[in-house]
């Protein structure tokens, strides 16, 4: 109505949410719509908005309703509209460290995120404050942060930014003279989420999405790389997906780059098993470990 008022072209698009299950098109039964959001036209596109989540920009709409088709009232072109997004969901994890003699690990960690990762990272920080932030993203981690800082949190069109100082002093084994080195400080993907070898229905990750990690670990010199993680392309067919996984030295420098990406939302049953056994491949791919001697 305030839209209207404004004489923007609007009409309301019924819908089913997540929780409320898919919408059967042949049946024409009200029940199965239990949402509203608005149709808007401007410059002959037409934008989808929904105005309950002030932490999403006017072009995304809340995950709940990223569910399959939606219905347009309309007086003279009732019609079904697609509610998937353009947006994708994406993290960036760049860790820059070097490891000490004493095998501590120090240095840098440092967060980006896009689209609904954003908003999740944004509703944690606005809700709780910088330092209990901080204290939930490392709970699980015996390490000492020394120093954080923040940028765009507030700024709902903008990637949010987290840059953390760290001491890492748990996360390397040592046998005799040789250290063994999880490449993965973080976001490493511990087990593959799809268990069950069959699937009676579809699996929806309501957006295409990217986890970026990205690691710079500089060595000391009186240690030489004795083994290495070794580079990999794993691909779902028809550019469902892609795990990339590179691996390169420049000196007593090693950088390795993990980039998994979903391109679509939704896969059916029958893709199930294809995309069981990409992620059990990428699982296995991130258990891969850095073997240092010494010198």
């Amino acid at each position: 109505s305030m839209l209207r008022k404004a004489d923007v072209e609007v009409e309301p698009v019924l819908l089913s949410t997540k929780d409320h299950g898919f919408i059967r098109q042949s049946y024409p039964m009200t029940s199965q719509f239990n949402y509203v959001i608005c149709a808007v036209k401007i410059n002959d596109k037409t934008m989808l908005i929904d105005a309950t989540e002030r932490l999403l920009p006017i072009d995304m709409l809340p995950e709940r309703c990223l569910n399959d088709q939606g219905l347009v009232i309309s007086k003279t072109n009732s019609r079904w509209i697609s509610l998937e997004t353009k947006a994708r969901s994406r993290t960036t994890v760049q860790t820059t460290l070097n490891l000490s003699t004493d095998n501590v690990l120090e240095g840098t960690l440092e967060y980006s995120r896009q689209g609904y990762d954003a908003l999740g990272a944004r509703k944690t920080f606005i809700s709780k404050g910088k330092d209990e932030y901080v204290k939930e993203t490392f709970s699980t981690k015996s390490w000492e942060v020394s120093k954080s800082e923040f940028k765009s949190f507030e700024s709902i069109n903008e990637s949010p930014h987290e840059l953390h100082s760290v001491t890492i002093t748990d996360h390397i084994n040592e046998a005799g003279n040789v250290l063994y080195i999880d490449p993965f400080i973080t976001a490493k993907l511990q087990e593959n989420p799809f268990k069950s070898e069959k699937r009676e229905y579809p699996v929806d990750f309501g957006s295409a999405s990217d986890n970026v990690y990205i690691l710079s670990l500089t060595i000391p010199e009186n240690y030489s790389i004795d083994e290495m993680p070794t580079s990999k392309v794993i691909a779902l067919p028809e550019g469902g997906g892609r795990y990339i996984f590179n691996v390169n030295r420049n000196g007593n420098k090693i950088n390795i780059t993990s980039m998994l990406s979903i391109n679509k939302a939704l896969f059916t049953q029958l893709e199930y098993p294809i995309l069981r056994e990409f992620y059990s491949q990428v699982v296995a791919k991130q258990t891969e470990q850095i073997v240092l001697k010494k010198n």
